[in-house]
């Protein structure tokens, strides 16, 4: 096999403002650029074609690894996986690292069911007709916690965890070709972990990060307390002590467990509207490949959608539609904010004011107004009036998400 090669000057790489440069090598060919302008991440971005590196015309797009104002960050690449890296936040000083950088949503996801005895954890895991996926991955979320499976079998049963109970948020992602493609994560549900009762020692045992409450509670060994501060907590404050003491624009060599830091995109589960307009222009529609118009003569209205978990949003798409019997006037909103809800909180995140839409334009807004980066389960898009017509129209409605690594 016989390879060529276009060898150029890295200066032709570089941003006109000088500054450290990480380069990532993306899985589809991607060559991005990472660099600090003032106190934020900025990328730069172009695909490699044939190995041909003198023809690349790197452009500036929107952040792809972070949006918060950082000291300092470090990128590297691994084969089928993309970039990864770390950055330090400039307020709080906390470290944050996410893998991969580029999360792709993913192919057709398998169907599955799960259930339990006693002991056991049992699943059944179908294919999709599109795609036939070698291995999966189950997750059983609780809170900011989570089980995670790995099995290459379609169906089979798991060793249910001593301490695992309550309920918990049940996906499944399939993974092909040593994880170089992967699936949309496919929920059930919620299902109810039934606690073993054939715990070892009357069940006692520990959950980080409450530990010294555990072990209290629980009224553990001197033995077993410094077993747990050897094996798990010292590690891990050696690799945290690694990375933040490690040269600018450098990570150590430590190995990440995958099923720590692969990030969590929040699962849609439903929604709602404050009117429609009947039957073929509802919420049911808007959902599908339809359009969803409020009630006649109605040019106020709310929708809210809900997710699985709190997650930080940071763009949105609207797409209008004309309104035949108006003129054809765009039925799109005009004023409107868009709400992040949490428990009884709701806090406004956006605000727009006299929008224009050209016809059945599809637009994406940055969120404005979220400098502490609250994250929320549920959004809600209130419109206070629309560009002219007699009612509002939507044809497609979408929030993108930051997706997190690990929190460090």
């Amino acid at each position: 096999m016989i390879m060529f090669f276009n060898i150029v000057d890295i200066i032709d790489l570089l941003p006109e403002k000088q500054s450290i440069i990480h380069i990532g090598n993306e899985p589809n060919n991607d060559l991005v650029q990472y660099f600090k302008d003032g106190d934020f991440l900025r990328n730069r971005s172009d695909r490699i074609v044939r190995n041909n590196y003198s023809e690349l015309i790197l452009n500036d797009e929107a952040p792809r690894f972070t949006r918060r104002r950082i000291s300092r960050f470090g990128i590297k690449s691994a084969v089928g996986i993309g970039a990864y890296g770390f950055y330090q936040d400039v307020q709080d000083e906390f470290g944050y690292v996410k893998v991969p950088i580029n999360y792709v949503h993913g192919y057709e996801p398998p169907h599955f069911t799960v259930w339990q005895t006693e002991t056991k954890i049992l699943f059944d895991i179908t294919n999709p007709e599109t795609i036939e996926y070698e291995c999966f991955r189950l997750t059983f979320r609780q809170g900011l916690f989570a089980y995670e499976f790995i099995t290459y079998d379609f169906k089979g049963e798991l060793e249910k965890p001593f301490e695992m109970e309550g309920e918990h948020f049940v996906t499944c992602i399939g993974y092909m070709r040593e994880v170089q493609v992967f699936s949309q994560p496919m929920s059930m549900g919620i299902i109810d972990i039934i606690k073993r009762t054939d715990a070892p020692g009357g069940g006692k045992f520990v959950r980080f990060p409450d530990m010294e409450n555990a072990i209290n509670k629980h009224d553990l060994s001197k033995e077993a307390h410094e077993y747990i501060q050897r094996i798990f907590i010292d590690e891990v404050t050696e690799t945290l002590r690694r990375i933040m003491e490690a040269p600018i624009g450098d990570l150590p060599d430590f190995y990440i467990p995958p099923t720590i830091v692969v990030p969590a995109t929040p699962v849609f589960l439903n929604a709602s509207v404050s009117s429609e307009f009947g039957t073929g222009w509802g919420l049911a529609n808007l959902l599908g490949t339809g359009t969803w118009f409020s009630s006649s003569g109605v040019q106020t209205a709310w929708l809210r959608f809900n997710y699985s978990w709190d997650s930080l949003a940071i763009r949105y798409l609207i797409r209008t539609r004309h309104d035949q019997n108006t003129a054809n006037i765009p039925t799109g909103p005009s004023v409107w904010t868009l709400i992040g809800i949490k428990d009884d909180e709701r806090i406004i995140i956006d605000t727009r004011n006299a929008e224009v839409f050209a016809g059945n334009q599809l637009r994406e807004f940055t969120i404005q107004n979220n400098p502490t980066h609250q994250m929320f389960s549920s959004y809600e898009l209130n419109i206070t009036n629309t560009f002219g017509a007699t009612h509002v129209g939507i044809s497609h409605f979408e929030i993108i998400f930051e997706v997190p690594g690990t929190v460090i």
